[in-house]
């Protein structure tokens, strides 16, 4: 017994200047998880069919589990990671296992970086404009998007072939970024995504996605000031090609699930946006964003031309053969906190943009719309709150704009039963912790 104890004590003076020497290490588990219940519906569309009828609907919105950690790896490096996924309550969203924000990286006193998969720095501005974290009603959903029937947000790596690839709405794989430390108030962040899908022929013309995603931003904490500017600019990502007019351009005319721009040598789609986020000592807070995207395709292929300002009805493959989309958008919410409670108003009004055929003339169209959101929320406790609003888009006379999640589309959403001149409305409420 004896020689056994000695040994264990040997053992454990070795073990000890390994056990002090060791990395200082820590990790965490976190998450919002929401239950929301609301009623919905689309009336008023150029053809009755595209109507959806009032129904009741349960969602998730963007319920997530996630660990993160870090490793003091040197006196001056910090190993840092962060798994997070998506959780389906619902039964409907996909509980995917780092599905969501998921990258390792760098912490050094020069600044972050960072690898994986994660919300681009574009992203990132309009997801911390909503009132009530994760609920997507109640957030902006006329910004990042073009309308025509193009999902609300997107979790890719490279170009998918589907109205994804038009959204500035983005968690990007195959991407590294950077994240400056902040200095007088000033910070920037830069992330790029791989060209994994470029072309694997030798001509000396051929497809090379990437994507380029950036902000610049100036927090004055006095003022509870913060103003960001941020660019993002896909190649070859061919955004025209995926956006779907719902009908012809006239209101009259048979349904051709026209495009907008099909085929094309190459492409560049961008997005400029600015945004004002305000927060007073009275507990209000005020944010504005004002955003233009552009998408242009070269040589797009001319398979329908379009005639006056619609689509031949026989069309075979319903294509626009736009060359050039753009549009502005802005949007305005403010919220004010009375001790546990807090109420919202949010409004704004997605131009009704320019479109051009390759030739560079103009497809009558009105393209436009308009979003607003009322709301109340009363917290329990510090990350408890229970929550309520009413919601909708209001599209032009042409347009297919959609909210989060629209009405038949589930979590994020393909708004592909969205009709010209289709308008949702809807009120609910729900539950949500933050932990």
């Amino acid at each position: 017994m004896k020689n056994r104890l000695s040994l264990l004590l040997v053992a454990g003076a070795i073990a000890m200047p390994a056990l002090a020497d060791a990395p200082k290490s820590e990790w965490s588990l976190y998450g919002t998880l929401v239950t929301e219940l609301n009623n919905t519906k689309v009336s008023g569309s150029n053809t009755a069919a595209y109507d959806l009828a009032s129904r009741n609907r349960f969602t998730c919105s963007t319920s997530n589990v996630g660990l993160k950690g870090s490793m003091q790896a040197t006196p001056d490096i910090k190993v840092i990671w962060q798994l997070e996924s998506s959780v389906g309550i619902d039964g409907d969203a996909p509980s995917t296992w780092a599905g969501r924000n998921t990258a390792l990286g760098l912490e050094t006193k020069f600044g972050t970086v960072l690898a994986g998969s994660w919300d681009t720095p574009y992203k990132d501005v309009v997801m911390k404009m909503g009132p009530v974290p994760a609920s997507l009603v109640s957030d902006v959903s006329i910004i990042t998007t073009p309308g025509f029937r193009t999902i609300g947000t997107v979790t890719a790596t490279k170009p998918a072939g589907n109205s994804g690839d038009a959204i500035f709405n983005r968690r990007q794989g195959n991407s590294i970024q950077y994240w400056s430390p902040a200095f007088q108030g000033f910070q920037a962040k830069l992330m790029y995504s791989m060209n994994e899908g470029k072309a694997a022929n030798s001509a000396a013309v051929q497809t090379n996605p990437t994507l380029l995603s950036g902000t610049v931003s100036y927090n004055n904490k006095a003022l509870g000031l913060t103003v960001i500017y941020a660019f993002e600019q896909h190649n070859d990502y061919f955004g025209l090609s995926q956006m779907n007019l719902g009908q012809t351009l006239a209101a009259t005319a048979s349904s051709n699930e026209t495009v907008l721009g099909k085929g094309g040598v190459n492409s560049k789609d961008t997005g400029n946006m600015l945004a004002v986020y305000w927060a007073l000592p009275t507990k209000t807070r005020i944010c504005a964003v004002v955003e233009q995207l552009k998408y242009t395709t070269d040589n797009p292929t001319n398979a329908s031309a379009p005639v006056g300002n619609t689509v031949p009805a026989n069309a075979a493959t319903g294509n626009l053969a736009a060359a050039e989309y753009k549009r502005t958008a802005w949007y305005v919410i403010a919220s004010q906190e009375i001790d546990a409670h807090k109420v919202w108003a949010g409004f704004g009004m997605a131009g009704k943009g320019t479109l051009k055929d390759e030739s560079g003339a103009k497809v009558a169209g009105e393209f436009g719309a308009k979003q607003y959101t009322l709301g109340y929320a009363y917290s329990l406790t510090k990350g408890v709150s229970l929550y309520a609003n009413i919601y909708g888009v209001i599209n032009d006379e042409n347009a297919t704009y959609s909210p989060m999640p629209p009405v038949a589309g589930g979590a994020a959403g393909a708004s592909g039963t969205i009709g010209q001149n289709g308008d949702t409305r809807g009120f609910g409420g729900g539950l949500l912790y933050k932990f």
